[in-house]
């Protein structure tokens, strides 16, 4: 069985991404210290976990590619949910992010776990109605893990801003 680990905050590059098309869309812009940081959780003993907790996102991506056969849909999909969302490419986050939803099946923890990595990466995109709607899921379904509810925690204090 793999150990669950907890990467915090979203990307510079995947906040940058995600600014840059909030910035062009609309007047305010923001800078990478308003945006609040959330924490993912990543399958550290497979799919190249360790990389990914290490920061070596782009080598993590191409190596859970190449040997897409050897892993479990679950572990695969958490992984390059985070993977491809701390680097940036948001289109390839959300299918990968889709996959593990999928993939967790009718396991409340490992659906949980997805859940909160795909909430992730709606705040990222600006989508805050989505990632509360994911994250309340989570917590719903298992109410031991700490990534929703400090996610859901800290989309609050982006959404109200600073005091």
């Amino acid at each position: 069985m793999s150990k669950l680990k907890y990467l915090d905050r979203a990307g510079a590059s995947a906040k940058l991404l995600c600014g840059l098309s909030i910035a062009l869309a609309s007047a305010p812009a923001w800078s990478d210290t308003d945006k609040a940081k959330y924490t993912m959780a990543v399958m550290s003993e497979t799919a190249y976990g360790a990389r990914i907790m290490a920061g070596n996102y782009a080598q993590a991506i191409e190596k859970i590619n190449q040997k897409a056969g050897r892993y479990d849909a679950f572990s695969k999909g958490t992984n390059l949910c985070v993977a491809y969302t701390k680097s940036g490419e948001l289109d390839l986050a959300e299918a990968a992010c889709e996959a593990a939803v999928i993939a967790a099946g009718s396991q409340d923890r490992n659906l949980a776990i997805a859940l909160s990595n795909r909430g992730v990466l709606h705040a990222v995109k600006g989508q805050s109605e989505q990632a509360r709607e994911d994250f309340d899921a989570a917590l719903a379904l298992d109410t031991s893990l700490s990534a929703p509810k400090v996610n859901l925690a800290r989309l609050g204090n982006e959404e109200t801003g600073p005091a």
